[in-house]
């Protein structure tokens, strides 16, 4: 299974388009917030089972806080970390996802990627792929490979 993990499109959908074509076919989509609206026209567009979660600039959406999403071998909670103050660390994102027994989180909102691992729990960020910020400020998002047996691998992409 191949999922894109992507986070903070806000209101540039250019580099959604091309790093779902770049890595398709995939599996599945999951959107981590700040989708500003866009979430109808990106679901249209994958042809595949899409995900998206509010973020701090979805005012009035009404997509849900946060998600838990099961795939084989696998459960995955899915948010946008602002209301974990992902700011500071991922502690609080990862107490949620423990909370609801997943054993990978998924979080947006610091548009700087991130690929880790706490206690048996693999901790992902995307990163933007519209305003980065971290150093180099390249737009990202992430890989998720699930094998058959159910290994993970996961790799932070560059546009």
């Amino acid at each position: 299974m191949k999922i894109l993990l992507v986070s903070d499109t806000h209101n540039d959908t250019r580099n959604f388009y091309v790093a779902l074509e770049r890595e398709s076919p995939v599996d599945m989509v999951i959107h981590c917030g700040d989708i500003c609206g866009y979430e109808a026209e990106f679901a249209d567009s994958c042809k595949c089972p899409f995900y998206a979660v509010m973020g701090n600039m979805d005012l009035g959406s009404s997509l849900p806080h946060e998600h838990v999403i099961e795939v084989p071998g696998h459960r995955i909670y899915v948010t946008h970390g602002h209301r974990q103050y992902v700011g500071y660390d991922t502690t609080g994102v990862a107490e949620a996802a423990r909370a609801h027994r997943a054993d990978i989180a998924v979080y947006g909102h610091t548009h700087i990627p991130e690929l880790g691992s706490e206690r048996e729990l693999t901790v992902i960020c995307p990163g933007s792929l519209s305003y980065p910020r971290q150093k180099g400020k390249r737009a990202s998002y992430a890989v998720l490979i699930i094998d058959k047996k159910g290994k993970t691998d996961c790799v932070i992409r560059y546009i």
